[in-house]
């Protein structure tokens, strides 16, 4: 919002700085007004001096009343003038203390907008590493499923084998004499069956 309003504010004290200075100006011109009035006044007094020689004595006190009131004007005229340039150069003064107040906050708040835009670049570069690294794992579980799924295949597969060979065992056993030698019909039974205990095993550490 700060930035928003700055741009605002910054057009706004550069009119009050230019009115502030049309204002002096116009002091300025009164004030030459000012005594050139006071000028124009002294020459008059000069002028009625030679024109009315004869009505010294009677025009001496208007003439001195008149030279007075154009000094005291003049002065009062050059002292109001004076106070207002006064006034408007400390006016001028404060809202350029503003104007510099406002373009270092400006330049602070675009240092931190660059700031908050490379924080931003990052938080974006770790989601991308992080939707990258979610990818993977997903293709690993995947492809972990489908070992699973395979090798509870090949267990069945085996177990119906095993099965399959019990009975075959089964059936030599009632067909056979009885013969001092029961290990040996045992023997491949008993190998497929540690086979498949140890490929059970492994699955389950597996999973």
């Amino acid at each position: 919002m700060e930035l928003a309003q700055a741009p605002a504010d910054l057009a706004q004290l550069q009119a009050e700085v230019g009115r502030l200075a049309a204002e002096l100006q116009e002091a300025t011109q009164e004030k030459v007004q000012a005594a050139q009035y006071g000028l124009a006044v002294l020459e008059e007094n000069g002028e009625l001096k030679q024109r009315c020689g004869e009505l010294e004595g009677q025009l001496d006190s208007s003439h001195k009343r008149a030279a007075v009131a154009g000094e005291n004007r003049e002065e009062s005229l050059v002292r109001e003038a004076a106070a207002k340039e006064a006034q408007l150069a400390a006016r001028l003064e404060e809202q350029q203390g503003e104007l510099r107040q406002l373009r270092c906050q400006l330049s602070n708040a675009g240092a931190e907008s660059e700031r908050l835009s490379a924080a931003l670049q990052d938080l974006r570069q770790e989601c991308q590493a992080l939707d990258a690294e979610k990818a993977q794992l997903r293709e690993e579980l995947k492809q972990h499923k489908s070992r699973e799924l395979r090798q509870l295949q090949d267990c069945a597969e085996l177990e119906e084998e095993n099965i399959s060979l019990q009975k075959q065992v089964s059936v030599l056993k009632g067909n056979q004499v009885p013969r001092p030698q029961p290990l040996m019909l045992r023997g491949p039974v008993s190998c497929l069956s540690g086979w498949r205990e140890d490929l059970l095993g492994s699955l389950c550490w597996r999973g």
